[in-house]
């Protein structure tokens, strides 16, 4: 399984997407951090803990957007280019192939995600200055903690996604809307929102504490653990559709 996990990895390196999504997950995170928290500060908008945390980690929600383009083409590429039939006579068990490559995948955007959150906080703090949050405070590290699960963990659901309808563009088509339109107003309508809360980004909002937990729009009615079994139920079910449409289609 180890020289699988290397395959992969190397196969991750050579992908073209590799080489921009990546660091453009840096860039943007950074670039975004700084000037968020550089007109929080200057402006007369409410300078608590919980918007300085808002204004850390709202840049992820945006960046996080590379990390699954990336997760996508490093699961569609497969497909798109036909290399899905070597990859099975190369590595004839199928769950073993798509087991390396979830791995593999799954290293790779912890490192980045892990690297994107430093970025993030690193650059809000700079900006924000004597505005932002305290170190010792439990709740920005409990915070950090969720970002840096709810980003591998959004890409692992991306490839398991693409994986299941074995399509980049099928899966970039449900993850866009899914991750963008709800963050931005939709999950807020009073009817929606009992079932949009339930969606990956809501849920990621929530281990980030985005929010305060009596927030009249945003909160949720679940808690934090709650979050990250919510998670790991989306994930777990777009793996699980991966393994199963694999094992049952031609290649």
């Amino acid at each position: 399984m180890l020289a699988l996990i290397r395959s992969e990895l190397v196969k991750a390196r050579s992908t073209r997407a590799t080489a921009w999504t990546l660091p453009l997950t840096i860039v943007l995170t950074g670039g975004l951090g700084a000037l968020l928290g550089a007109a929080w500060r200057n402006s007369d908008l409410v300078k608590d803990d919980t918007a300085m945390r808002f204004a850390a980690f709202y840049p992820l929600t945006l960046s996080q957007m590379c990390l699954v383009v990336f997760a996508v083409l490093l699961v569609g590429n497969e497909f798109s280019t036909g290399t899905i039939r070597t990859s099975l006579i190369a590595v004839p068990g199928r769950v073993r192939f798509l087991t390396a490559k979830f791995i593999a995948g799954g290293l790779i955007l912890t490192g980045v995600a892990v690297l994107a959150v430093a970025v993030s906080q690193v650059m809000t703090r700079l900006t924000l200055g004597d505005y932002a949050p305290p170190l010792d405070d439990k709740t920005l590290w409990l915070a950090i903690l969720g970002a840096c699960l709810y980003l591998p963990m959004i890409g692992l659901f991306a490839m398991g996604l693409t994986a299941t309808l074995r399509s980049s563009i099928g899966a970039l088509g449900i993850l866009m809307p899914l991750l963008f339109l709800n963050s931005q107003g939709f999950g807020n309508i009073p009817k929606v929102k009992e079932l949009a809360q339930y969606l990956p980004d809501q849920v990621g909002q929530s281990l980030m504490r985005m929010f305060p937990d009596n927030d009249p729009i945003f909160s949720v009615d679940y808690n934090v653990t709650g979050a990250a079994f919510i998670l790991l139920a989306w994930v777990a079910t777009a793996l699980l559709g991966g393994y199963l449409v694999t094992r049952r289609r031609e290649a």
